[in-house]
């Protein structure tokens, strides 16, 4: 472009020849952008087949040759012990613990302690190494998965959605749920008030993963998707974590409202938002380290007792700028 300028001010071409030649000099680069744009999608399938081949090589869980069906509500562990088979030590070792119907049960201790894989092994994500787990006196590996899926919902730090609209997401645990049913625990958890906010209510689109909604927003769907499943086993990990203080509150009150009668186990760091539960199990290095209720873990002054000083002291940090009092 530059030379062609130059011998245009020389007078060596005219103006129409120099235009011409530009756009001449174009048409090789347009001729190559379908082929970058094919290399882009190419990339992006090789990623795609990268994840489908990986969930494809995974182990599939054995079903049981004469299932069993739960008898009642009790989840009990039995001297589990988990051990990964990529890590040199046990993620869990001999974790004992029963839980009857309608017991609210909060599982805290450091990161690393075993909480998350303890939550994972309920809905049988993986079977244990050692022990057993029970759920109505019946051991999970003797049930068929599609029954056991029915018994346990299990809600994520990072929530699960479709693409699809709200209600279809809202819907995919229990697609007969009544209209009726579906409101309730939409007003309960705060989901109305997201509906009330978006361009076609319930019909509305969300996106890939919840894209259009905020981490606050895809916490509070899942958790009403999960009560809306009904099942008698309600396991949260960390599902509560991009929720203020306000809706977290929210939540806790829509649990004790619709899920009275379920075991609900709960995750958390936030060591506040636990001490109202009837049982807390404090982990520690892949063991059961203490259980008990708040007030008495606190009297014991032993492990609990430093994660709750901890946690205070760190809720009173404040960040100030340089120079201020």
């Amino acid at each position: 472009m530059i030379a062609g300028f130059v011998l245009y001010q020389a007078g060596q071409v005219t103006l129409a020849q120099w235009l011409l030649a530009l756009m001449l000099g174009t048409l090789p680069i347009k001729a190559l952008e379908p082929l970058v744009h094919l290399a882009n999608y190419l990339n992006d399938a090789g990623a795609a087949s990268g994840r489908i081949e990986e969930v494809l090589r995974q182990d599939v869980l054995p079903e049981p040759l004469h299932p069993q069906q739960p008898q009642g509500h009790a989840l009990s562990l039995n001297k589990v012990s988990f051990h990964y088979p990529d890590q040199p030590q046990p993620a869990l070792s001999d974790v004992s613990l029963t839980l009857a119907a309608g017991t609210r049960c909060a599982i805290v201790g450091a990161s690393g302690s075993g909480k998350s894989t303890l939550a994972r092994l309920i809905p049988r994500f993986y079977d244990v190494t050692e022990g057993s787990i029970t759920l109505g006196g019946s051991d999970i590996r003797q049930m068929r998965s599609d029954v056991l899926l029915k018994q346990v919902a299990l809600v994520l730090q990072e929530p699960f959605l479709i693409s699809g609209t709200l209600e279809e997401n809202l819907r995919l645990a229990a697609p007969e749920a009544s209209d009726a049913a579906l409101q309730q625990v939409m007003a309960a958890t705060g989901v109305s008030e997201i509906v009330s906010a978006l361009p076609q209510g319930l019909n509305t689109q969300i996106g890939e993963r919840g894209s259009s909604l905020s981490g606050g927003q895809r916490q509070r769907v899942t958790l009403a998707r999960a009560l809306l499943s009904n099942a008698p086993v309600l396991v949260m990990d960390e599902a509560t974590s991009y929720l203020d203080a306000h809706n977290e509150r929210h939540i806790q009150q829509a649990l004790a409202q619709l899920a009275p009668d379920r075991i609900v186990i709960t995750i958390a760091h936030r060591l506040q938002t636990v001490i109202d539960a009837d049982v807390i199990v404090v982990m520690h290095e892949g063991r059961v380290a203490e259980q008990g209720r708040h007030a008495d873990l606190l009297k014991q002054g032993g492990y609990y007792a430093r994660l709750w000083q901890h946690y205070q002291l760190a809720s009173q940090w404040t960040l100030k700028r340089e120079g201020e009092v």
